[in-house]
């Protein structure tokens, strides 16, 4: 099920944000790169500035990430990550078809 997030999935958004950034470490910029990758500040932050983020659960678990940004004329995928143990399964598609179809 894909669906709007709540407050109640932030914990379990935070862990798969920071296990997937941990599959891209070295490949991200040093000077972007920081422990956690995205602390709790940062991801508040990101909500209250207007990412509205989608999850994609399974049996009540949070499996994936999609964070998206309306810009009026566009829409912008601000964050996508998807748990470490899922991954190349299709649920970034699955999300990204979603907020495409939500967004016509």
């Amino acid at each position: 099920m894909i669906r709007k997030s709540t407050a109640g999935d932030h914990a379990a958004m935070l862990a798969i944000i920071n296990a997937a950034a941990q599959r891209y470490k070295g490949a991200i910029p040093a000077d972007r790169w920081h422990e956690p990758y995205m602390p709790r500040e940062e991801f508040d932050s990101e909500i209250a500035n207007g990412i509205e983020f989608w999850v994609l659960e399974d049996a009540g678990k949070v499996l994936g990430v999609m964070g998206m940004q309306d810009k009026g004329e566009v829409a912008l995928v601000r964050h996508a990550y998807i748990d470490p143990g899922v991954q190349r399964m299709g649920v970034g598609t699955h999300l990204l078809r979603h907020v495409r179809r939500s967004r016509s």
